[in-house]
Order: structure tokens, then C-alpha cells, then sequence
């Protein structure tokens, strides 16, 4: 049981991206709970001094850190989480905004009433060129059959970054996020992971904490593909146990292979299914336990793709 006000560190890395940090940063600001701390990565930005000017003239109580050569997503948050000293770390991508005044209020109020759940995945709804979509812990298929399961506070089997709460607890005893994983896959590697672990963490989904995405150009946008076929090949060899390891990456492979072809990116397609072979003679395996594939199969979880 954490104390009754523990500390939240706010942890937003950002690249290039310092006007859309500001409505991230004005909506943390508006939060009912007080014992907070925010700290914002500026990763490799091109022009650095436009993050310390628009901080500054803002008036915006921020803990502000550079780094020189881009860290990439895993090792952003990691460096962040090394410099926070809360027990509760909330990660929240630089083009999204909470919506609710009281987001920090029931992240206190969720890990208080359950001493398993590590992790806390959120309602991220999306917004591209006008249209609409949910990024949440279930797979489509899911809530278009059963829409209701977008109000329903449950456990699932893995959360997504675009905002989540960790508690510092569970990072010091599982490890923080993965770096080998460059871009992509970092979520369900650490979900996996925490799963598997003999404390056996679990994941809670609250829809009631809702936030805007408004995605704006990745910096790693012409390299996406070749990561995600990457990082499909080590998860498989990693967690995934035998029987499941080649529809696995059969489904996978295909869809982006169907992706490659639609992009026009079949050189990429090919680069990453030949690093992916390499990565996967070279992973050692970290097979998921009865109790974790029991976990995943009860809570939506990412087995057979």
C-alpha cells in the first residue's frame, strides 16, 4: 500500500515537437493533485534553446534535460525515470493532453486499492486528419463486437505508452524498458516481462482516465517498418512459447509485408525481416510461465499475434 499522497514524476520525452509539448504541459498543470514533479527530455532537438525559451517564458515548473545523440524511445524513458524520484512514474507522449482535472487523483486512488496491479493502461483516443480511434489494451475485433468493453475496468495483458502510470516499485525490481527495442514493441516487452515475473504484476485498465492523441510526424517515420519487423522476431523468441512462435510471425510478416507493398517500403520490409532472423538466432529465450500464458489468454492477451 503506498501512502496517501505519493509522489507522481511526469515523464515526457520530446524531440523537435516544443509547441505541442506546451498543451501537454498546460493540462498537467490544470490537475487537482499537488505532489507532483514534471520533467521533460529534450532528445537530440535540433534547436535546443527553443525548449528552454518556450519553458521559460511559460512559467512552467519543469525539470528540463538534454541529451545530445537521440536516446529513442526506451532509453528517453529511461533516462527520465533515472532522474525522478516519485513513486509513481506517468509517462505521456508530447502530442497528447489529459482531459480530466483529477487523472492524478485516481492513479493514487487505483494502485491504493490493489497491491498487484504494477501498471495502469488508459482510454488514449486518437485523433488523424479528422478521424477518430481508440488506442487501448484490447484488439479491434474486440470492442467493435462488444463496445462496452471501452467502459469496462478490468486487467488486461499490456498497456500502451501514449500514456500509462508505472509504479517506481515494479521498475527496480523487473528493469526499466527494453533498448534493444529501438522504436516500437517496448509496452508488451515490459508487459511480458512483469507478467512473467514471480511477483506477477498485473495491468489494470481505467477507462476513466481518458486522453487526446493528436499524432504528429515521427522522427523515425522512414525506419518504422524495419523496427516493428525487428522487434516481432525477438518478442517471438524471447517470451512467446514454442507452439505459438510461428503463426506468430506468420501473421505478422504478412501484415507488413501488406504494408510494405501499400508504402511502397519493400526494401525496409526486407532489411527488417533480415535483421529480425539475425535478432532471433541471437535472443536468448525467457519463455512465459503457466501462470503468465494462463494471465494472457483470461485478459485479452497477445499470444497467437
Amino acid at each position: 500500500m503506498m501512502c496517501a499522497a505519493p509522489k507522481i514524476s511526469v515523464l515526457i520525452n520530446s524531440r523537435n515537437r516544443v509547441q505541442v509539448l506546451q498543451n501537454c504541459l498546460n493540462s498537467i498543470l490544470l490537475q487537482a493533485y499537488n505532489n507532483y514533479e514534471i520533467i521533460v527530455l529534450d532528445d537530440a532537438s535540433d534547436n535546443p534553446a527553443e525548449y528552454q525559451q518556450v519553458l521559460t517564458s511559460g512559467g512552467y515548473n519543469v525539470q528540463l534535460l538534454r541529451t545530445e545523440q537521440p536516446l529513442g524511445v526506451a532509453g528517453s524513458r529511461n533516462r527520465l525515470m533515472r532522474e525522478a524520484s516519485g513513486d509513481i512514474f506517468v509517462f505521456i507522449d508530447d502530442d497528447a493532453f489529459l482531459t480530466g482535472l483529477d487523472t492524478f487523483d485516481k492513479i493514487v486512488e487505483v494502485f491504493n486499492n490493489d497491491d498487484e496491479i504494477g501498471i495502469i493502461a488508459c482510454k488514449i483516443i486518437e485523433y488523424v486528419n479528422g478521424e477518430m480511434s481508440f488506442k487501448v489494451p484490447f484488439r479491434r475485433i474486440s470492442y467493435k463486437d462488444n463496445h462496452s468493453i471501452l467502459d469496462t475496468p478490468q486487467y488486461v495483458s499490456y498497456f500502451l505508452g501514449g500514456m500509462c502510470a508505472i509504479r517506481r516499485e515494479l521498475i527496480e525490481k523487473c528493469g526499466g524498458y527494453n533498448e534493444q527495442l529501438t522504436f516500437g514493441e517496448e509496452e508488451l516487452d515490459l508487459s511480458y516481462r512483469i507478467i512473467n515475473s514471480s511477483r506477477g504484476w498485473r495491468i489494470w485498465y481505467e477507462p476513466t482516465i481518458v486522453v487526446i492523441h493528436q499524432p504528429q510526424s515521427s522522427v523515425t517515420k522512414k525506419n518504422e517498418l524495419y523496427y516493428h519487423i525487428n522487434n516481432r522476431f525477438y518478442l517471438a523468441k524471447r517470451y512467446l512459447p514454442w507452439q505459438y512462435i510461428p503463426i506468430y510471425l506468420l501473421i505478422w510478416c504478412s501484415k507488413y509485408m501488406i504494408d510494405a507493398i501499400k508504402n511502397k517500403q519493400l526494401r525496409s520490409y526486407i532489411a527488417g525481416l533480415y535483421k529480425g532472423l539475425h535478432t532471433y538466432a541471437n535472443t536468448q529465450k525467457d519463455t512465459l510461465n503457466k501462470s503468465a500464458v494462463t494471465y494472457l489468454r483470461q485478459h485479452n492477451g497477445r499470444l497467437m499475434y
